[in-house]
Formats: C-alpha cells, sequence, structure tokens
C-alpha cells in the first residue's frame, strides 16, 4: 500500500505526538475550569447572603429577583443581551429557557416594565412584538454586584 503524503500533512508519528501532549496539558487545564466554574457556582449559590444594597430602587430590584430563580434567570438574561447591545423578546427568553412558561414571563416582562428595570421597543418584525433591554438601574445593580463581590469567588479559587 503506498501512501502518497504532501508537505502540508502531518505523519502518523507527529500526529501522536500532537495527540500526546494535548492530553498531557488538558488535566491541568481541566482542573483549573473546575475551579474556576465551582468558585463561581458557589458565589450565585451565595447571593442570598450578599448584603442589600442602600438606594431603595436597586433594593426593591434585588428583593425581586431575588424572591424566585426563574426571576433572576430572566433578569440576567436580559442585562446580559443589553450588555451584549442586542434587545430581546419573551419568546426567544422562552426559547432559551423552554422550562419558563408564557404566562410566568409575560407577568415578569410586564412588571419590569411598569417597575422601569426593563424597557421595551417595538421591534422592527411587528408592532405588536415588543423587543426588551435592561434599564440603567439593573446595570448599575449588576455591576455594583459585579465588583462588590467578585473578591468573594477569587477567594474560593484559593481555599485549601
Amino acid at each position: 500500500m503506498n501512501i502518497n503524503i504532501r508537505n502540508n500533512q502531518k505523519t502518523s508519528t507527529s500526529i501522536e505526538k500532537d495527540n500526546r501532549n494535548h492530553i498531557l496539558a488538558s488535566p491541568y487545564n481541566i482542573k483549573e475550569g473546575i475551579i474556576d466554574s465551582l468558585a463561581t457556582e458557589l458565589s450565585f449559590f451565595n447571593y442570598q447572603n450578599y448584603p442589600l444594597p442602600n438606594n431603595p430602587k436597586m433594593r426593591r430590584a434585588t428583593f425581586y429577583f431575588r424572591s424566585h430563580v426563574n426571576k433572576r434567570i430572566i433578569g440576567a438574561f436580559v442585562v446580559l443581551k443589553t450588555l451584549q447591545d442586542k434587545c430581546i423578546s419573551q419568546k426567544e427568553v422562552r426559547d432559551y429557557f423552554p422550562q419558563l412558561k408564557k404566562a410566568f414571563v409575560s407577568k415578569v416582562f410586564n412588571h419590569c416594565v411598569e417597575e422601569e428595570w426593563f424597557i421595551a421597543h417595538e421591534s422592527h418584525i411587528s408592532a405588536k412584538i415588543m423587543c426588551y433591554k435592561a434599564n440603567d438601574i439593573m446595570l448599575k445593580n449588576t455591576e455594583y454586584y459585579y465588583t462588590e463581590y467578585v473578591s468573594s469567588r477569587d477567594k474560593l479559587k484559593f481555599i485549601s
């Protein structure tokens, strides 16, 4: 059997070396990834133990989004999309999180618009379909918690 190898192709021995090097390097990367992931997860599980902000509007939003994990998911997702300079519809939220019921999502969005935590815009598709972004209070609240408690996530990485 003749095998034609071009200049840009690797021989079987060089492929094995590449794979071996990759395998040798991966346990360290996996372990660091797990540590980062667990530290972040623990800080998320602990969010209800963080002190409440002093600003009454931020405090009200904090109470609301701490009251139910699905409200927290919706709030965090809208903030994420806003930070990515994207607008999101209620249907897109339900598509990303199929466990959320239409009535619940609608109620949360309506309440958040009423409280001025979300801003509703008409979508480019139809005037009946609204597109949502997080208002400044939500962005400030997110920034507050991120900067205030990022050190607790970092500390968890170094606990031995």
